[in-house]
């Protein structure tokens, strides 16, 4: 998965540029050839079953970092559409 949370934002961020640069990167995710992923993008690969599985354990480690930044105080950055965007469900 490409780095997308380095680390987090610099005291003093606005939460809202911290959150629209986070949309925009994952936005700019969805739609990027991985080479782990056999050169597809996510976008792509949850078109199929067997890939929906693995888009979904790369949105939960995107989320799981999400709540940690967000637990540590490092930023709060909404990741919920990207399942909607995918449209994939837990038991993808």
């Amino acid at each position: 998965m490409p780095i997308l949370f380095r680390k987090a934002p610099a005291p003093g961020y606005k939460k809202e540029v911290f959150d629209l640069y986070m949309r925009k990167r994952l936005e700019g995710w969805l739609n990027t050839p991985i080479p782990q992923l056999k050169n597809r993008t996510p976008r792509q690969l949850a078109k199929t079953r067997g890939g929906r599985a693995k888009i979904l354990s790369l949105v939960k480690d995107i989320e799981n970092i999400a709540d940690r930044l967000k637990k540590t105080g490092g930023g709060d950055c909404d990741t919920s559409w990207i399942r909607k965007e995918l449209n994939i469900k837990e038991d993808a």
